[in-house]
């Protein structure tokens, strides 16, 4: 089954993951809606058969950073605000 590819920034500090951009991993089958195989819609005479869902996008870490992410940070932040206040 086709996937999209989600490409972007992961935060070591916290695990988070920033989107950047998404690309589409075609699977070639020609029962597969999403793939370019397929024929058209009105051309398939068994479309009732085909598979209309993709699964799970794929993260690919294209940039990696060390540090939190910013709203990871602001909340640490936050909460030591409130910490300290108390």
């Amino acid at each position: 089954m086709c996937y999209n590819i989600i490409e972007g920034r992961h935060h070591q500090g916290c695990d988070c993951f920033e989107a950047m951009g998404t690309t589409r991993h075609d699977c070639g089958m020609a029962n597969c809606v999403f793939s370019a195989a397929h024929p058209p819609v009105k051309a398939c005479p068994t479309h009732h058969l085909c598979n209309k869902y993709m699964t799970l996008p794929a993260k690919k870490a294209i940039r990696s950073s060390p540090y939190k992410c910013a709203p990871c940070a602001a909340r640490i932040r936050e909460s030591e605000r409130i910490l300290v206040q108390a």
